[in-house]
């Protein structure tokens, strides 16, 4: 009898230890960390709320992703004609890079809309081909949906949160 109830005990601890490093997997394979049933993250301040591009219609607008090279901060993914494009520029004016964002969060592969006011040209000769910079000034900015936070446990698609910023 004795045996039985421990052999039944441990068959049922071995079902959930493999449910848990099962759930784990899933979790880290499709969502890229591990989502905590059950618990909401509440206590974080939202700090902006993500735009969906169906929102940006009308407006003057480019979407970016963070760059980290030398003289650039921003690669262009979508000019402010709609178009499609893979340029290095310079975002100056209002921008997250500016504004505290965690190093963490800006290198998540989120996309950033920028509300562009100005574009400057600036035309140079490199190795004897003709070149063009470009830097556009932004009097606002939003993050395009869904948010990608690199963390464990914030599932906030939705928001910027206040612990995406250094320090937060």
């Amino acid at each position: 009898m004795v045996k039985s109830i421990f052999k039944y005990t441990l068959i049922t601890f071995m079902v959930v230890i493999v449910l848990f490093v099962g759930y784990i997997a899933f979790n880290l394979i499709f969502y890229k960390g591990i989502i905590v049933p059950f618990v909401k993250m509440e206590n974080e301040e939202i700090v902006k709320k993500a735009v969906k591009s169906k929102d940006l219609k009308g407006k003057n607008y480019i979407i970016c992703q963070p760059v980290a090279i030398t003289g650039y901060n921003f690669k262009l993914i979508v000019d402010e004609n709609g178009n499609r494009a893979n340029d290095d520029i310079l975002v100056s004016g209002s921008n997250p890079d500016s504004e505290g964002l965690s190093y963490d969060f800006m290198t998540s592969g989120n996309y950033f809309v920028f509300y562009i006011v100005d574009k400057k040209e600036t035309h140079y000769k490199e190795m004897g081909k003709d070149c063009v910079n470009y830097e556009y000034i932004a009097d606002g900015w939003d993050i395009l949906y869904p948010a990608k936070h690199d963390s464990p446990i914030t599932d906030q698609p939705r928001y910027i949160v206040k612990s995406d910023y250094v320090g937060g």
